[in-house]
């Protein structure tokens, strides 16, 4: 019986056993630092629905062309 009792204790010793917790650490770590990103200027045309096409094409044209000499982006919305 003893013989039986230490056999059956044996076993159950290795059975499972439970993860050590990770050790902290006291080095402080620094936060990610955002970097800025450029960001290109936008030039809007808002142009009424009822104007007349080859008057619409020319704003448009010449607004384009001048965004493009500043470096700007263009978008045309309609009002």
């Amino acid at each position: 019986m003893l013989i039986l009792a230490v056999l059956l204790s044996g076993c159950s010793l290795g059975g499972t056993s439970t993860p050590a917790a990770p050790e902290a650490t006291d080095t402080p770590t620094s936060a990610p630092v955002p970097t800025p990103t450029s960001v290109t200027p936008l030039a809007v045309l808002v142009i009424p629905t009822d104007l007349d096409q080859d008057t619409s094409n020319l704003y448009q044209k010449t607004v384009y062309d001048l965004a493009q000499q500043a470096g700007y982006r263009f978008q045309v919305l309609n009002s």
